[in-house]
């Protein structure tokens, strides 16, 4: 996979590793932040419902994003290479994008 291939708000799906357990990974969507870096930094998808709302948004538009159910993205960053992508799954909505930029503002203003 090369990484000009990849762009910013798409939907991938990687070979994630586990954070608690390095030697353990799985297959699971992320979404595209900086695909400009030596690695690509990503927020990771879920289809799971999360705890808090302040880390997580609910994507409104998760079918147009190519996922096959309910989603939601976690604001918090990690970081993969491009040899751990698996495929392009789609593209988030611009109604999603725009929420999830909000959001990463407030956060970094906090």
């Amino acid at each position: 996979m090369i990484t000009t291939d990849v762009k910013k708000w798409e939907v991938w799906l990687a070979n994630v590793v586990y954070q608690d357990q390095p030697d353990l990974s799985k297959n699971r969507p992320v979404v595209i932040y900086s695909p400009t870096e030596c690695f690509i930094l990503s927020l990771k998808v879920s289809s799971q419902n999360p705890h808090t709302y302040r880390d997580n948004y609910e994507l409104k538009k998760w079918k147009e994003a190519g996922l096959s159910r309910p989603s939601y993205v976690s604001i918090r960053f990690i970081k993969i290479l491009s040899e751990d992508l698996v495929h392009r799954l789609g593209r988030l909505h611009t109604l999603d994008v725009r929420a999830l930029e909000k959001m990463l503002k407030k956060i970094d203003e906090e």
